[in-house]
């Protein structure tokens, strides 16, 4: 390394550079059970949410996570969804197999884009967020719980 940027610049450096990488997540392969490693990056998808209707009709075991707070989910909701807010991720998150696939859906998007990146860093295979949200949802005539 240079010696003019100093130990603190070349931590700093380094670690832009770690930060730039894709988190890798490791996945079971036949080159792996001959002893070759191999690491694919997971990523986050974004689907409608005619399509995400359609994978969750297709898919019954597909576990569908509403990360909004618990008033927004108590006014609506979509009928097999559970409430696991973004606030507690860190508390929830352990508790899903990284394994098995998860759909996100928050109001508008945006936290669900949030918690998919967080959970894709934690070494999640696959993870979908909901394009628009639960106002996409309804405004697409799907259907809702209401009180």
């Amino acid at each position: 390394m240079h010696r003019s940027l100093g130990l603190l610049g070349v931590l700093l450096l380094q670690a832009g550079c770690a930060l730039a990488q894709p988190f890798p997540t490791a996945t079971p392969s036949t080159a792996q059970a001959r002893g070759v490693s191999t690491v694919r990056t997971a990523t986050v998808s974004t689907v409608t949410v005619q399509k995400a209707s359609q994978m969750l009709q297709a898919d019954a075991s597909l576990r569908l996570v509403d990360v909004r707070n618990p008033d927004e989910f108590a006014e609506t909701r979509i009928a097999r969804a559970e409430l696991l807010p973004l606030p507690e991720l860190e508390k929830w998150a352990p508790k899903l197999d990284p394994r098995k696939p998860v759909v996100l859906i928050c109001r508008s998007g945006r936290r669900s884009g949030v918690a998919a990146e967080t959970l894709v860093k934690r070494g999640f295979a696959s993870v979908v967020s909901v394009e628009g949200g639960m106002l996409a949802w309804e405004a697409a005539g799907l259907p809702v719980v209401r009180p």
